[in-house]
């Protein structure tokens, strides 16, 4: 009876002596001057903090980006990285819907969505109001304060149109234009051409006029293959030297200054496409003896991946962009060696551009918890979780340096400060430091393209 008298006693202080230290450890995190850690909002519908919109071109449709038999955007995003396709985006009657793949339910994630514009060959202006539509309903669907556009060719134009036409309330971190006539293209000139001759037929020419003029047109028609040379969309790319008043007033139109831009660049090598017979070549030669007319012997050595030329398409020969040396630094230009209409059919690099980037810290802050004190980190990277690894390194006085790995299931999707969506993780003090102990936290996170963020954040110790 004595036996276990002393073993009830014993077990006693134990747990008197666990709750005297629990209190006292509870004690000691209130005594810090860092705040209590509370579990932030979860976004549950992304995996990547700003969703993806893909825009086709002109005369496209939306399934320019799944091409069955070739390497796609949409294969890339949903098998290599694991993204969850979110749907066809398109206006009915004015309003903005989104149509979800066929044969499948509605996604808890939806990360990348893409679009098809009313008329395929509309005006930049129409495709920018139905744009604005379908960021709204993005940002609705996901959560997300800020989205990723990709323009192919003409999509890129309506992208930046909205962008400028929207700030600064335009909610886009990245803006990717890919093979996009920023400046025009010599082929728009068929506009002026088809609508004079349209003019001329209106004004009740003579027979023999009438005659020539309906066969002038009628060879226009017969070559224009989806898209009218006297459509919207063809005025619209008027270059300003030809008349273009539309990329004229866009181009010295003020930029958003807090959007990530990138133009991405084809061009093509012509002896070698020549060499080869490609039709590519026919295209790049006709588009330079276009430039000619008008425009100078120059353009026959201006290169280009066949339907739009090297300037065209470089961001950066914007006016708003090349007359202040400050604005082109904000503007970054990616060469690929392809062709104009082969950018999105033979290769996942495009995809890849979309995504990569180091990853931006966006806070590293102290907080405290019944246990122990917490380091949380906020920050984002275009890249799903998956593709992320990190590590926090504890170096405080008097002990040994001591390493926490962060895994993807470390890395949340949730609100961070001022509402915006961001990587959210929370790692706590190695039980065996003395806290109490001043030192230093550094951070480091490793995305699968190999950029790395590497931080490191003073720790003063408790502060009683």
């Amino acid at each position: 009876m004595i036996f276990f008298v002393r073993i009830l006693c014993a077990l006693c202080g134990v747990v008197l002596f666990s709750c005297s230290s629990s209190r006292n450890a509870e004690r000691e995190l209130s005594s810090l001057s860092i705040p209590l850690y509370r579990v932030p909002e979860q976004v549950q519908s992304l995996s990547i903090p700003y969703p993806i919109i893909l825009l086709h071109g002109l005369g496209q449709k939306a399934h320019v980006w799944d091409a069955t038999t070739n390497p796609s955007a949409i294969k890339y995003y949903e098998q290599d990285l694991g993204l969850r396709y979110g749907g066809l985006l398109h206006t009915t009657r004015g309003q903005a819907l989104l149509d979800m793949p066929p044969n499948k339910t509605a996604y808890p994630q939806a990360d990348f969505f893409t679009v098809q514009f009313s008329y395929s060959a509309d005006s930049v202006g129409a495709w920018k109001n139905e744009l604005y539509q379908y960021v709204q309903l993005v940002r609705q669907r996901t959560g997300a304060d800020k989205v990723i556009l990709i323009g192919y060719s003409m999509g890129g134009l309506a992208a930046r149109y909205y962008a400028v036409a929207t700030q600064p309330n335009h909610h886009v971190q990245r803006l990717i234009t890919i093979g996009t006539p920023h400046l025009g293209s010599p082929y728009a000139r068929v506009y002026k051409w088809k609508t004079a001759i349209t003019s001329a037929l209106a004004d009740n020419p003579n027979f023999a006029s009438k005659f020539l003029l309906e066969q002038g047109k009628s060879l226009f028609e017969s070559a224009e293959k989806g898209v009218p040379a006297d459509a919207p969309a063809v005025r619209d790319l008027l270059r300003p030297e030809d008349g273009g008043d539309f990329l004229n007033r866009l181009g010295w139109a003020q930029h958003p200054g807090d959007i990530e831009y990138i133009s991405v660049v084809g061009k093509v090598e012509m002896l070698n496409e020549l060499s080869q017979l490609s039709s590519s070549a026919t295209k790049e030669l006709l588009r330079r003896l276009l430039g000619v007319i008008g425009f100078g012997a120059e353009s026959l050595f201006e290169g280009g991946d066949g339907v739009v030329s090297e300037r065209s398409q470089t961001l950066n020969e914007i006016p708003w962009f090349k007359n202040d040396a400050s604005r082109r630094r904000i503007a970054r230009v990616v060469p690929i060696p392809s062709v104009h209409e082969d950018h999105l059919r033979f290769s996942n690099e495009i995809q890849r551009i979309t995504l990569e980037d180091k990853t931006e810290l966006r806070g590293m802050e102290f907080y405290r918890n019944e246990m122990s004190p917490l380091v949380v980190a906020e920050f984002t990277d275009n890249l799903p979780a998956s593709q992320l690894r990190g590590e926090m390194r504890f170096r405080l006085e008097g002990s040994q340096e001591q390493t926490v790995s962060i895994t993807p299931a470390m890395i949340r999707v949730a609100r961070g400060a001022g509402g915006s969506v961001v990587y959210h993780t929370a790692v706590e003090f190695p039980r065996t430091l003395d806290w109490s102990r001043s030192g230093e936290v550094q951070l480091r996170i490793t995305n699968s393209f190999g950029n790395t963020l590497d931080i490191t954040r003073a720790w003063r110790g408790a502060q009683r």
